[in-house]
């Protein structure tokens, strides 16, 4: 599977959803239905990898604004939420995520999206007619797979990666960094 491949599935998903969370897990659970193992096992690890590159202190701090706090849970959430909205906002907000702030995101929590963290497994166990998850099984089974030197070089490539997340966090320094987003979220 391409990169190309993997937005395409999420595109397709956000424009049948019209914005709807809920409606979007499930277009895109039927999306991954569609594909074979090995393809769905490379969409989940594609997906993996652009969590891993989302891990900036930029992206922390608007996750931070935007959900009035944040955790390293909300933050995966708030990474799936990201990708969910499609390759321009996902790539537009690693170079800045002051690109955010443009979004029309009416209700708290709208820019969360736990559901996507989950929809690669479960599209495999639906694929396996099984009702009862056993993650050390999809894990059996991701393990098969790796995502090429290659994809992983064009990933980065294609992201412009910001800080480092392991820096010190200083919340009083994000509406320095980030203020239109600031400005929007004020509590």
């Amino acid at each position: 599977m391409t990169t190309d491949t993997f937005w395409k599935i999420i595109e397709r998903a956000k424009a049948r959803s019209k914005g709807d969370l809920d409606v979007d897990y499930d277009e895109l659970l039927h999306e991954l239905c569609e594909l074979e193992i090995p393809e769905l096992m490379q969409w989940a690890l594609i997906f993996e990898e652009y969590q891993t590159i989302a891990r900036t202190e930029k992206l922390w701090a608007a996750a931070y604004l935007m959900n009035d706090g944040c955790t390293p849970s909300l933050f995966r959430c708030f990474v799936g939420w990201l990708v969910a909205q499609g390759r321009t906002v996902f790539m537009g907000a690693l170079r800045d995520p002051e690109t955010l702030a443009d979004l029309q995101i009416v209700a708290e929590d709208e820019a969360i999206f736990e559901e996507i963290l989950h929809v690669s497994k479960s599209a495999y166990f639906h694929k396996l007619h099984v009702d009862t998850w056993d993650p050390a099984g999809f894990r059996a089974e991701q393990s098969k797979y790796i995502l090429s030197r290659e994809a992983k070089e064009h990933i980065c490539a294609e992201a412009v990666v910001g800080m480092d997340m392991d820096l010190m966090r200083d919340v009083n320094s994000y509406s320095e960094w980030l203020p239109k987003l600031s400005k929007k979220y004020a509590s």
